[in-house]
């Protein structure tokens, strides 16, 4: 958000001179569960302290238009869970990674997870 202000003498009310203030909020992830009015009025609050911030305390700029206001909207494509992937060699060689087989469920999360939790016993490659 672009604001523009007035400095103005006090005593005569004469314009000196023209200021913009930028205001950009947080970016916010925004799913079909996210109370959009919720995150509106975030967004909102921090523009308007970034706003007063701008003013100060008893200085003469006075506030007169919002010149420029965007919602940027970005698709988001989360990573999800796949199967199985063969490890490179230069990994697969030092026996630091564990890498589940799984059979295409698409779970290799879950999976990562219990092998986590119940780990097998160590065994040495020759």
């Amino acid at each position: 958000m672009t604001c523009k202000f007035h400095l103005k003498e006090q005593a005569t009310g004469d314009i000196l001179d023209d200021s913009e203030c930028y205001a950009q909020s947080l970016v916010h992830e925004i799913i079909e569960a996210t109370d959009l009015s919720e995150v509106f009025d975030e967004m909102r609050k921090l523009q308007l302290e970034i706003i007063e911030n701008f003013q100060g305390q008893n200085t003469p700029w006075v506030f007169e238009e919002v010149m420029y206001y965007d919602i940027g909207i970005v698709p988001h494509d989360p990573v999800s869970g796949s199967s199985y992937i063969k490890l490179p060699e230069e990994l697969d060689s030092k026996y630091a990674i564990i890498n589940v087989k799984n059979k295409n469920d698409h779970e290799c999360f879950k999976w990562a997870v219990i092998s986590a939790v119940f780990p097998k016993k160590k065994t040495h490659k020759d």
